[in-house]
C-alpha cells in the first residue's frame, strides 16, 4: 500500500466513513487528530524538508558535509507522543506495517529528512564566529581560573554544597558562587540557608557586588545585598537597605580571594555590613582535602566585628582549600572537594 493510499484511508477514517455505525464519536475524534498528524509526514511535506536536512560539521576549512540524515523515524511513537495512545478495531491492525513500510523500499522514509539543528548551529558558530567577531574581541573570551565544589560541614555531616567559579574576562575578573545548607534534627529540617553571589573586579579592586541571601526553611527570609563603585569610594547597601560609603579598597569577606584579608574592610556576605576584623597569619598546618590530599596549606584567621572565621589556602596562589566560620555558635566548615 502506497503512502497515499495510507492517507487516503486514515483521512476517510477521520471523517467517520470506514467506521461501524457502533462506534463513538470519541474514537472518531481521535482518529481524525491522528489522521491530521499524519498528513505532516505525507511526501510532499518530506520534500518541502529535504532541502534542510543535511547535516554540517566543523572541519579546518569550514563546513563539512557529512552526508548523514537523521533516520531515526518512528511514526506510531510519534502519534502517541503527540495525542496519546489510540486503540484502534482490530479492522485497522494494517496500519502498524503499513506504516512501518511508507517508502522504505524507495529509501525515502517519511520523516527521515528532518533537520538536525543542533549539529548544523554547531557548525555555524565554529566556522562562522570568527569570520562575524572582530579581531580584537577574541581577547575578552573568559578564561576560567578556578571552579569547584566544596562540601559544607556542620560536625561530622555534610549538610551542603557550594559552588565556586572565577573567570577572567578582558580586564575583569568575576567571581560567582552559589551554596546551599539544610541543618536538620534526624529527618526533620529546621533551617535551610542558600546564598548566590556575583563579585566583579578590574585592576585588582572591586567594581561590582550583587549577593541574594535565604535562611529559613519553612518561612524562608530573602534578603539581598548590592555593591558598585564610583570613583573613589564604593556605595554599599546592606541587607537591611540601609547605605554605606567605604573605602575604594573595601572588598568582599568572602574568602575565595586571599588578597581580600589585606583590605582595609570587609563586606560581611551575610548581612553586608562593613566590617573591620583583626587578621592574623599562622605559618603553615598540615590540612587533607579531597581535592588536593595531604597539603601544608597556609594558614589565616580573622577575629572580631563578627567575622570569625579560620582559613586555610594553598601556598602561593589564591586558591581556597578550606574554612571554618561561625554561624549562630556552630562552626561550619567548607572543604574543598
Amino acid at each position: 500500500m502506497s503512502s497515499g493510499q495510507v492517507v487516503n484511508r486514515w483521512c476517510r477514517a477521520s471523517r467517520g466513513q470506514d467506521f461501524p455505525s457502533s462506534e463513538d464519536g470519541a474514537r472518531s475524534t481521535r482518529a481524525r487528530a491522528c489522521a491530521l498528524r499524519l498528513r505532516r509526514f505525507s511526501r510532499k511535506a518530506a520534500a518541502s524538508r529535504a532541502s534542510r536536512s543535511c547535516c554540517f560539521a566543523p572541519c579546518a576549512d569550514g563546513l563539512a558535509f557529512t552526508g548523514e540524515l537523521v533516520s531515526s523515524f518512528d511514526m506510531a511513537g510519534n502519534l502517541n507522543r503527540e495525542w496519546g495512545e489510540v486503540k484502534a478495531p482490530e479492522w485497522m491492525s494494517w496500519h502498524k506495517a503499513a506504516l512501518l513500510a511508507l517508502d522504505l523500499g524507495a529509501g525515502e522514509p517519511i520523516s527521515c529528512s528532518m533537520i538536525a539543528r543542533r549539529p548544523f548551529l554547531l557548525g555555524l558558530a565554529a566556522t562562522g564566529l570568527s569570520a562575524l567577531m572582530p579581531p580584537a574581541a577574541w581577547g575578552t573570551v573568559p578564561e576560567v581560573v578556578d571552579e569547584t565544589y566544596f562540601a559544607i560541614r556542620l560536625g561530622n555531616a555534610t549538610i551542603g554544597q557550594h559552588f565556586l567559579r572565577v573567570r577572567r574576562q578582558g580586564s575583569e575578573v568575576v567571581a560567582q558562587q552559589e551554596g546551599e545548607a539544610t541543618v536538620r534534627i534526624g529527618p526533620v529540617p529546621v533551617t535551610r540557608i542558600r546564598q548566590s553571589s556575583t563579585e566583579v573586579y578590574r585592576e585588582g579592586l572591586l567594581h561590582s557586588l550583587e549577593i541574594a541571601n535565604e535562611s529559613g526553611y519553612y518561612e524562608p527570609r530573602r534578603r539581598s545585598i548590592t555593591a558598585r563603585a564610583e570613583g573613589d569610594v564604593i556605595y554599599l547597601v546592606d541587607n537591611q537597605g540601609r547605605d554605606y560609603e567605604i573605602p575604594r579598597d573595601a572588598m568582599p569577606g568572602s574568602g575565595w580571594r586571599k588578597a581580600s584579608l589585606q583590605a582595609p574592610v570587609l563586606i560581611s556576605p551575610r548581612n553586608g555590613k562593613p566590617r573591620e576584623p583583626a587578621v592574623h597569619t599562622h605559618g603553615t598546618q598540615s590540612i587533607e582535602t579531597p581535592a588536593t590530599g595531604p597539603i601544608e596549606a597556609e594558614h589565616w584567621s580573622l577575629e572580631g566585628d563578627d567575622m570569625d572565621s579560620r582559613l586555610w589556602y594553598e601556598p602561593g596562589s589564591e586558591r581556597l582549600l578550606r574554612m571554618i566560620l561561625n554561624y549562630e555558635g556552630r562552626d561550619i566548615e567548607y572543604l574543598r572537594e
